[in-house]
Formats: C-alpha cells, structure tokens, sequence
C-alpha cells in the first residue's frame, strides 16, 4: 500500500561533477522486509512479481520493516558524509513515509533529514510532460532510451531510470532558463 509500512526500499548513491555530465554509481540499496500490512491490488500484481524475481520466496530478507529501516539509515548516513543530493521521483506518499517512519523510529535525527530533498516528478511537470508522474511516459522522450516494460517496477530498475532522467534534465539546465515563469 502506498500509505502502509515499508517492505521494499531501492535507492541508488549517484556521485557527478557539477554539470551532470560524467556521473557513476557510488553505491546501490535494495532489500525487502516482509509486508506486515495488506498489499493492495495493483502492489500485488505489478510490484510483488518483480521482487520475487530479485529476491525468490520468501519474498524477503528482513523479518520486520524496523530492521529493513535500519539497514537502509546505514546506507543513507554514509551517502549524507559523500554530500549526496537526494533526489526522489514522487515525494509523496513513496519517500515522505520512508523518512517520516526513519525519524519516528530515532534512526535519523532532525538534522539527517534530505533537505532539500529534490523531486523529479515536477521537473517533468516543468518539462511539460502528459504524466510527470509515470517514469514509463516518459523515460524514452527524455532520455532517448527505450523503458523495458519487462522490468517496469522493479525498485532497482526504477531508480536507474529515474537517476537517467534526472541527469539529462539536470544536464540541460538551459531549458529552465527558457520558461517563462
């Protein structure tokens, strides 16, 4: 459910010069706890086969949400020391509630929190895409490259492409300069 417990976290530490042009991975995440809560319909269909995929069955490696939170702040924590930007694709209800349960239970302070936390969905919506809030609308007229609907939902799939989007848009910063506000 998108306003339940966290089961699945992928996140990807992406380091780049200024300009967004040479960027690498400097770190990946991605683990799942066991649901403790009721999956709705469209998680059930689109989400739980691909981390079966990833992970088999049981679908998980973290009996509790709590313990998946922990090992998740470790990542985190040390990306924050790199100066990482945290960039997110839709703020709310996905990685408002990861941060908000990270706080709730002591494992980030209130100065660990992403501030500025960055979301990709309003560069999109500023971009003037249909659906800024789908990655498969609009991965391929943004970054030239085709989406594999094969992997769609796929945590990690979907962090690469979001980062992909992000970097050319953040590459291109010109176009902001050419809206008008």
């Amino acid at each position: 459910g998108l306003h339940g417990s966290i089961f699945a976290i992928g996140a990807i530490l992406l380091q780049c010069d200024n300009d967004y042009t040479h960027p690498f991975v400097a770190g990946e995440f991605f683990d799942v706890a066991a649901p403790t809560i009721e999956i709705d319909d469209w998680v059930k269909a689109h989400v739980i086969p691909k981390l079966v995929e990833k992970v088999g069955k049981p679908m998980h490696t973290w009996k509790s949400g709590r313990s998946l939170l922990w090992q998740f702040s470790k990542f985190y924590k040390e990306a924050m020391h790199k100066n990482a930007e945290v960039v997110v694709f839709c703020p709310y209800p996905y990685e408002a509630g990861l941060f908000r349960d990270l706080f709730k239970l002591d494992l980030i302070d209130e100065r660990e929190h992403p501030c500025p936390m960055y979301d990709l969905a309003t560069l999109l919506h500023y971009e003037g895409c249909k659906d800024p809030a789908s990655v498969e609308a609009n991965y391929e007229s943004i970054t030239g490259k085709k989406y594999d609907n094969k992997r769609a939902h796929d945590p990690m799939y979907d962090a690469e492409c979001q980062l992909d989007m992000y970097r050319v848009l953040m590459a291109s910063r010109s176009w902001f300069a050419k809206k008008p506000i």
